[in-house]
């Protein structure tokens, strides 16, 4: 592995991507949990409440309920998706006749071609 000596090029690189993280990720976290401190009631009106936002959500019965029900719906769908997966494995590790055709057969029925016109062929992974 080649070590660059200069980092100016890898700095380079990099600032657009942490210029995009910094932007949509990073700020609007921030402000969140900023704004999580105070009550609005419209754009411009607002009030540091500190706490009590976060005591009023917890003594709330419908987040308890909205709470349970996503952890609910996560361990279906993670259980559901899992055995799925592990269903097509097997099935897929069974087969006897063609067996280093089918995983090509798999990622290209993932793969379109698009005609955009005549001379025009683009290949696009829809994954």
């Amino acid at each position: 592995m080649k070590y660059y000596m200069n980092k100016k090029t890898i700095i380079l690189f990099l600032l657009p991507a942490l210029a995009f993280m910094t932007v949509f990720l990073f700020y609007p976290f921030i402000m969140n949990i900023i704004k999580s401190f105070n009550e609005s009631n419209g754009f411009m009106n607002t009030a540091f409440v500190g706490l009590d936002n976060y005591r009023r959500m917890f003594t709330d019965n419908t987040i308890h309920k909205a709470i349970k029900n996503t952890f609910e719906l996560m361990l279906y769908i993670v259980v559901i998706e899992v055995g799925f997966a592990i269903l097509l494995a097997v099935m897929v590790n069974s087969i006897t006749k063609g067996k280093k055709v089918f995983p090509d057969c798999i990622l290209f029925s993932n793969c379109h071609l698009s005609y955009s016109n005549r001379y025009d062929v683009q290949l696009i992974l829809c994954i």
